[in-house]
């Protein structure tokens, strides 16, 4: 067909495919509040980058659960009662009742806690 009144075909398709001026602008802040996002996200990984080291390095959690381990191998292994001679046949996993948490308590817990003298490998002479 001839293009009617000297448009030409590529300006009667474009015609036929417009938008309302109020989509087309909603359209265009949507992108720009992308694209102003995006922008922002290398500031927003160097923030969080920054925290995450700051706080390994100032919290020292290997340390902290360094610690805690101990604490709880110290308990189990050397936290006994029961004694005959010098050596105690139960641990903290052999309390099954009031009396045997209190003799737990008394003879293999607290000296571990409150020691009566320190122990030193060498002759400490202080």
């Amino acid at each position: 067909e001839e293009p009617s009144m000297g448009q030409t075909p590529e300006v009667e398709e474009v015609q036929a495919v417009q938008a309302p001026q109020n989509v087309y602008l909603r359209y265009i802040k949507n992108q720009l509040s992308d694209e102003a996002a995006c922008l922002e996200l290398p500031f927003t990984l160097l923030i969080l980058m920054s925290f995450s080291m700051l706080a390994v390095m100032h919290l020292r959690q290997d340390v902290v659960f360094s610690v805690e381990q101990a604490i709880e191998r110290d308990i189990v292994e050397n936290a006994n009662f029961a004694f005959s001679h010098a050596f105690g046949h139960k641990g903290i996993f052999d309390v099954w009742s009031i009396a045997d948490f209190w003799s737990w308590v008394r003879l293999g817990f607290m000296p571990l806690v409150i020691k009566p003298s320190w122990s030193y490998s060498e002759n400490y002479n202080g």
